[in-house]
Protein backbone atom coordinates (compact mmCIF):
# COMPACT_ATOMS: atom_id res chain seq x y z
CA UNK A 1 0.00 0.00 0.00
CA UNK A 2 2.58 2.52 0.80
CA UNK A 3 4.36 1.95 -2.73
CA UNK A 4 1.38 2.79 -4.32
CA UNK A 5 0.49 6.08 -2.41
CA UNK A 6 4.27 6.55 -3.50
CA UNK A 7 3.42 6.33 -6.85
CA UNK A 8 0.74 8.10 -6.88
CA UNK A 9 2.21 11.34 -5.05
CA UNK A 10 5.25 10.47 -7.70
CA UNK A 11 2.62 10.55 -10.51
CA UNK A 12 0.70 13.88 -9.45
CA UNK A 13 4.42 15.22 -8.29
CA UNK A 14 4.55 14.93 -12.12
CA UNK A 15 1.57 16.29 -13.62
CA UNK A 16 2.06 19.15 -11.69
CA UNK A 17 4.85 19.83 -12.57
CA UNK A 18 3.83 19.64 -16.03
CA UNK A 19 1.10 22.00 -15.76
CA UNK A 20 3.77 24.80 -14.39
CA UNK A 21 5.72 24.18 -17.03
CA UNK A 22 3.55 24.88 -19.69
CA UNK A 23 2.19 27.95 -17.75
CA UNK A 24 5.51 29.28 -17.58
CA UNK A 25 6.06 28.49 -20.98
CA UNK A 26 2.71 30.35 -22.06
CA UNK A 27 3.22 33.12 -19.87
CA UNK A 28 7.31 33.48 -21.41
CA UNK A 29 5.29 33.50 -25.25
CA UNK A 30 2.67 35.59 -24.40
CA UNK A 31 4.97 38.62 -23.07
CA UNK A 32 7.49 37.92 -25.32
CA UNK A 33 5.39 38.72 -28.56
CA UNK A 34 3.64 41.10 -26.73
CA UNK A 35 7.12 43.22 -26.79
CA UNK A 36 7.49 42.72 -30.10
CA UNK A 37 4.30 43.18 -31.07
CA UNK A 38 4.87 47.04 -29.20
CA UNK A 39 8.48 47.28 -31.00
CA UNK A 40 6.59 46.89 -34.15
CA UNK A 41 4.24 48.99 -33.51
CA UNK A 42 5.75 51.93 -31.92
CA UNK A 43 8.30 51.61 -36.14
CA UNK A 44 5.02 51.58 -37.89
CA UNK A 45 3.75 54.36 -36.11
CA UNK A 46 7.63 56.35 -36.36
CA UNK A 47 7.35 55.61 -40.69
CA UNK A 48 3.88 56.87 -40.47
CA UNK A 49 4.10 59.92 -38.68
CA UNK A 50 7.29 60.51 -40.70
CA UNK A 51 5.65 60.04 -44.42
CA UNK A 52 2.47 62.24 -42.69
CA UNK A 53 5.32 65.34 -42.08
CA UNK A 54 6.81 65.00 -45.22
CA UNK A 55 3.54 64.77 -47.04
CA UNK A 56 2.44 67.86 -45.33
CA UNK A 57 5.55 70.00 -45.80
CA UNK A 58 5.14 72.31 -48.74
CA UNK A 59 7.71 71.31 -50.84
CA UNK A 60 10.60 74.33 -52.08
CA UNK A 61 10.05 74.44 -55.71
CA UNK A 62 12.64 76.43 -58.15
CA UNK A 63 9.84 78.85 -58.98
CA UNK A 64 9.09 79.86 -55.38
CA UNK A 65 12.60 80.74 -54.85
CA UNK A 66 13.13 82.85 -58.27
CA UNK A 67 10.49 85.07 -57.41
CA UNK A 68 10.28 88.58 -59.61
CA UNK A 69 11.57 91.37 -57.06
CA UNK A 70 9.76 94.31 -55.93
CA UNK A 71 10.45 97.73 -54.68
CA UNK A 72 8.48 99.90 -52.95
CA UNK A 73 6.36 102.36 -55.17
CA UNK A 74 7.87 105.89 -55.22
CA UNK A 75 5.54 107.81 -57.36
CA UNK A 76 1.94 108.48 -58.41
CA UNK A 77 1.38 108.88 -62.06
CA UNK A 78 4.90 107.94 -63.34
CA UNK A 79 4.49 105.32 -65.96
CA UNK A 80 7.47 104.32 -66.92
CA UNK A 81 8.00 103.72 -63.12
CA UNK A 82 4.81 101.89 -63.16
CA UNK A 83 6.03 99.57 -65.72
CA UNK A 84 9.55 98.86 -64.48
CA UNK A 85 7.76 98.31 -61.13
CA UNK A 86 4.61 96.84 -62.21
CA UNK A 87 4.03 94.17 -59.22
CA UNK A 88 4.61 96.98 -56.77
CA UNK A 89 2.86 100.03 -58.17
CA UNK A 90 0.15 98.34 -59.99
CA UNK A 91 -0.32 95.69 -56.97
CA UNK A 92 -3.48 97.55 -55.23
CA UNK A 93 -6.61 99.14 -56.63
CA UNK A 94 -7.38 103.25 -57.58
CA UNK A 95 -8.72 105.14 -60.07
CA UNK A 96 -5.20 106.59 -60.53
CA UNK A 97 -3.02 103.80 -60.94
CA UNK A 98 -6.11 101.89 -63.03
CA UNK A 99 -5.61 104.57 -65.41
CA UNK A 100 -1.71 103.92 -65.63
CA UNK A 101 -1.87 100.25 -65.30
CA UNK A 102 -4.21 99.44 -67.71
CA UNK A 103 -2.35 101.93 -70.64
CA UNK A 104 -1.26 99.59 -73.40
CA UNK A 105 2.53 100.15 -73.12
CA UNK A 106 2.27 98.79 -69.69
CA UNK A 107 0.50 96.02 -70.78
CA UNK A 108 2.31 95.34 -73.60
CA UNK A 109 5.39 95.43 -72.03
CA UNK A 110 4.12 93.16 -69.10
CA UNK A 111 2.58 90.40 -71.13
CA UNK A 112 6.12 90.45 -73.09
CA UNK A 113 7.99 90.17 -69.27
CA UNK A 114 6.05 87.24 -68.38
CA UNK A 115 6.45 85.57 -71.99
CA UNK A 116 9.37 85.53 -70.97
CA UNK A 117 9.73 84.28 -67.58
CA UNK A 118 7.45 81.83 -68.86
CA UNK A 119 9.42 80.38 -71.80
CA UNK A 120 9.87 76.67 -71.18
CA UNK A 121 13.51 77.05 -73.52
CA UNK A 122 14.83 79.67 -72.68
CA UNK A 123 14.65 78.13 -68.91
CA UNK A 124 16.18 75.15 -69.99
CA UNK A 125 18.86 77.13 -71.69
CA UNK A 126 19.84 79.65 -68.86
CA UNK A 127 18.07 78.35 -65.81
CA UNK A 128 15.75 80.83 -63.95
CA UNK A 129 17.60 82.85 -61.73
CA UNK A 130 19.64 84.12 -64.84
CA UNK A 131 16.27 83.85 -66.81
CA UNK A 132 14.68 86.35 -64.64
CA UNK A 133 17.73 89.20 -64.85
CA UNK A 134 17.74 88.59 -68.47
CA UNK A 135 13.94 89.21 -68.73
CA UNK A 136 13.75 91.93 -65.69
CA UNK A 137 16.53 94.06 -68.30
CA UNK A 138 14.49 93.54 -71.11
CA UNK A 139 11.64 94.82 -70.07
CA UNK A 140 13.60 97.75 -68.73
CA UNK A 141 14.22 98.39 -72.09
CA UNK A 142 10.61 98.05 -73.17
CA UNK A 143 9.37 100.60 -70.53
CA UNK A 144 12.14 103.34 -70.41
CA UNK A 145 11.09 104.40 -74.31
CA UNK A 146 7.83 105.76 -73.62
CA UNK A 147 10.09 109.14 -71.88
CA UNK A 148 10.97 109.67 -75.42
CA UNK A 149 7.30 110.17 -76.94
CA UNK A 150 6.98 113.67 -78.10
CA UNK A 151 3.77 115.38 -75.66
CA UNK A 152 1.88 118.12 -77.41
CA UNK A 153 -1.33 119.70 -76.16
CA UNK A 154 -1.87 120.93 -79.66
CA UNK A 155 -3.24 117.84 -80.25
CA UNK A 156 -6.69 118.45 -79.20
CA UNK A 157 -8.75 121.11 -80.31
CA UNK A 158 -10.32 123.74 -78.35
CA UNK A 159 -11.92 123.05 -75.34
CA UNK A 160 -15.70 122.96 -74.50
CA UNK A 161 -17.88 122.20 -71.56
CA UNK A 162 -18.71 118.61 -71.63
CA UNK A 163 -18.40 116.06 -69.38
CA UNK A 164 -19.80 112.79 -70.53
CA UNK A 165 -20.28 109.90 -68.28
CA UNK A 166 -20.33 107.00 -70.84
CA UNK A 167 -17.41 105.71 -73.28
CA UNK A 168 -15.03 106.35 -70.52
CA UNK A 169 -11.81 104.44 -70.36
CA UNK A 170 -10.95 105.19 -66.96
CA UNK A 171 -10.50 108.28 -64.16
CA UNK A 172 -7.59 109.77 -62.63
CA UNK A 173 -7.76 112.38 -59.80
CA UNK A 174 -6.09 114.10 -56.71
CA UNK A 175 -2.32 114.25 -58.38
CA UNK A 176 -0.68 116.86 -58.98
CA UNK A 177 -0.11 118.53 -62.46
CA UNK A 178 -3.56 116.73 -63.37
CA UNK A 179 -3.37 118.53 -66.75
CA UNK A 180 -0.15 117.65 -68.12
CA UNK A 181 -0.85 113.84 -67.00
CA UNK A 182 -4.14 113.66 -68.94
CA UNK A 183 -2.97 115.34 -72.11
CA UNK A 184 0.00 112.49 -71.90
CA UNK A 185 -1.98 109.71 -71.05
CA UNK A 186 -4.36 110.20 -74.05
CA UNK A 187 -1.69 111.32 -76.53
CA UNK A 188 0.12 107.62 -75.68
CA UNK A 189 -2.90 105.82 -75.74
CA UNK A 190 -4.10 104.86 -79.45
CA UNK A 191 -7.49 104.12 -78.04
CA UNK A 192 -8.28 107.60 -76.31
CA UNK A 193 -10.30 109.33 -78.30
CA UNK A 194 -10.91 112.46 -75.60
CA UNK A 195 -10.73 113.81 -72.25
CA UNK A 196 -12.22 115.66 -69.94
CA UNK A 197 -11.07 117.75 -66.68
CA UNK A 198 -12.65 118.99 -63.93
CA UNK A 199 -10.49 121.28 -61.63
CA UNK A 200 -10.83 121.46 -58.06
CA UNK A 201 -12.36 124.30 -57.10
CA UNK A 202 -9.78 124.95 -53.88
CA UNK A 203 -6.74 123.38 -55.14
CA UNK A 204 -6.49 123.41 -59.22
CA UNK A 205 -4.03 120.89 -59.82
CA UNK A 206 -6.07 117.99 -57.89
CA UNK A 207 -9.35 117.54 -59.99
CA UNK A 208 -10.77 114.71 -61.54
CA UNK A 209 -9.74 113.73 -65.42
CA UNK A 210 -11.37 111.27 -67.55
CA UNK A 211 -10.25 109.41 -70.64
CA UNK A 212 -12.81 108.30 -73.22
CA UNK A 213 -12.79 106.23 -76.15
CA UNK A 214 -15.31 107.57 -77.80
CA UNK A 215 -16.51 111.46 -78.41
CA UNK A 216 -20.06 112.40 -76.69
CA UNK A 217 -21.20 116.14 -76.40
CA UNK A 218 -23.59 116.32 -74.03
CA UNK A 219 -27.03 118.19 -75.19
CA UNK A 220 -26.56 121.75 -74.01
CA UNK A 221 -29.43 123.19 -71.81
CA UNK A 222 -31.50 126.35 -72.96
CA UNK A 223 -32.47 128.79 -70.01
CA UNK A 224 -36.43 130.09 -70.58
CA UNK A 225 -35.88 133.07 -69.06
CA UNK A 226 -33.29 134.32 -71.15
CA UNK A 227 -32.99 131.91 -74.42
CA UNK A 228 -29.37 131.36 -73.39
CA UNK A 229 -26.94 128.24 -73.03
CA UNK A 230 -26.48 127.29 -69.62
CA UNK A 231 -23.46 125.86 -68.61
CA UNK A 232 -24.47 122.08 -66.93
CA UNK A 233 -20.57 121.38 -65.75
CA UNK A 234 -17.66 123.05 -65.21
CA UNK A 235 -15.12 120.43 -67.09
CA UNK A 236 -13.30 121.38 -70.41
CA UNK A 237 -13.77 118.66 -72.94
CA UNK A 238 -10.99 117.92 -75.11
CA UNK A 239 -10.94 116.10 -78.46
CA UNK A 240 -8.37 114.95 -79.94
CA UNK A 241 -7.49 115.60 -83.31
Amino acid sequence: MKIKMKIKKIKLYIIISIIIIIIIGLVYYLINNYENYKDNLTIKDIENSIQKDINSSPQKTEEEIIEEPTEKCNTESDLVNFCINYKSCCGSESTTKECICSHPIIKNCRTKFENCINDKEQIKMYGKKVLMEKCINENKACCIPYNSISINSDNFKSPIKNNPTINKICSISSIPNLEEKCIELCITNPECKAFSIDKGQLVQSYGTCNLYNAIKINQTKIDPLTGKETETTNADYYIKT
